[in-house]
């Protein structure tokens, strides 16, 4: 079991709700459309539990993974929720981590499945001012909203981990 694999990483999307100075998925969140289905995550955990045999050397019958990143483009777009609830269905033993921009966190909060969710990694890529510049979308960022979200996931009881992309223009702020 020490050489199986223990941690995934799934990207459901490359759809995202901003438009962040820096990111690396921009030109593929444009022309690519196409968001993870329930089929696929139900391949990736067979493929998986393959993998995780043939390292074990036994025949398994769950993947035994024992965490799993879920990520974007943004991974808590409305849409992504019934992938999200599949991921905790098919992988129940996992620790799950949310990988968001939080704007949709409070939002959609008591549709994702909390009692596999762990923790959350959140971006802030500085002070109000900073964040809303490197967004690409100025006040319709909804920093408020972020920082609230991260607030409440906390007063929540979940991990937070705060993410954030330094640049020349935020290092003064981080």
């Amino acid at each position: 079991v020490k050489n199986n694999v223990r941690v995934i990483m799934i990207n459901l999307t490359y759809s995202c709700n901003v438009n962040c100075k820096y990111c690396y998925q921009k030109e593929k969140h444009r022309k690519i459309r196409e968001k993870l289905t329930t089929e696929s995550i139900e391949r990736i955990k067979k493929t998986v539990c393959s993998i995780n045999s043939v390292l074990s050397g036994e025949p398994l019958e769950e993947p035994q993974i024992k965490y799993i990143d879920i990520s974007g483009g943004e991974a808590l777009l409305p849409e992504n929720l019934p992938a999200i609830q599949k991921i905790a269905e098919e992988f129940s033993n996992s620790e799950i981590t949310i990988m968001t921009n939080g704007i949709n966190l409070k939002r959609i909060w008591k549709e994702l499945p909390l009692e596999n969710i762990t923790s959350f990694q959140i971006s802030l890529d500085g002070v109000k001012e900073v964040h809303e510049e490197l967004s690409g979308m100025g006040e319709k960022c909804n920093y408020d909203d972020i920082v609230d979200g991260i607030e409440y996931v906390l007063r929540e009881g979940y991990e937070v981990k705060r993410w954030f992309i330094s640049s020349d223009t935020n290092q003064t702020c981080i």
